[in-house]
């Protein structure tokens, strides 16, 4: 006995019906409640030119300290912005090495923080470290005089993408980390400090991931340089 047609339509009816309640239950068990990250007013580092310092640092660790699928902000795509959606520390991670893979591809990363630090230090005053190319190194002795282990303990977006794949964004981002200072010649930790930052790109400019890292990054360096303590251990 044929199916009649009307029965046919009032099936794929319920079928699209059913469709979209699916799609709107998955897009609010994904959305995410609007993030005002803490701001941090930014910092001007210490001139130490005239104290004449000859010791040298350098940044040999990066690590994130956050527990995995903790919320660490939200994000929104296109359509104005209007919808962020919650990101979780364990859906950017890389399984094998515990970093953030989308920080990673915006410029948040070890490299990315040696070279700014070491921007910023010489311009502070600090001699600048220059390894030896020698595969004897270690064994000459010419490693920086300070080795320093940077732990981010916090992380607090608020941002949007400029298309769904854009390397350009908008919004704003807080960090909070853990600096750590290493003496080759005492062989102890001989400073500590927690320090954090935070970048706002101007009105609803969207700028370049990288760009935008870079400044937060240059922000949680000069906080960094502006402590006296810091300073003091080059003397």
């Amino acid at each position: 006995m044929p199916v009649p047609a009307t029965y046919n339509k009032v099936i794929t009816v319920r079928l699209i019906v059913l469709s979209i309640l699916y799609t709107l239950i998955q897009l609010h068990a994904f959305a995410g409640e609007p993030v005002n990250p803490k701001s941090v007013s930014p910092v001007n580092p210490l001139d130490v030119r005239n104290l004449h310092l000859t010791k040298t640092a350098q940044v040999g660790m990066l690590r994130f300290d956050i527990a995995d699928n903790a919320d660490v902000g939200t994000k929104s795509y296109r359509s104005g912005c209007r919808t962020p959606y919650t990101l979780s520390f364990g859906a950017w991670e890389v399984m094998s090495a515990n970093k953030p893979l989308g920080i990673i591809r915006g410029g948040f990363d070890l490299e990315s923080l040696r070279k700014i630090f070491a921007t910023e230090l010489e311009k502070s005053g600090y001699p600048a470290y220059e390894p030896d190319l020698s595969l004897f190194e270690t064994q000459l002795g010419s490693d920086a005089d300070f080795r320093i282990a940077v732990t981010v303990t916090n992380l607090q977006f608020a941002q949007c993408a400029a298309t769904g794949n854009s390397q350009h964004i908008n919004g704003q981002t807080y960090v909070q980390a853990k600096w750590e200072v290493f003496s080759q010649r005492e062989q102890k930790v001989v400073y500590t400090k927690s320090a954090e930052a935070s970048y706002e790109s101007p009105d609803v400019k969207f700028i370049e991931e990288r760009e935008f890292n870079r400044i937060l990054l240059r922000r949680l360096t000069d906080n960094l340089l502006a402590d006296h303590e810091f300073a003091a251990i080059f003397r």
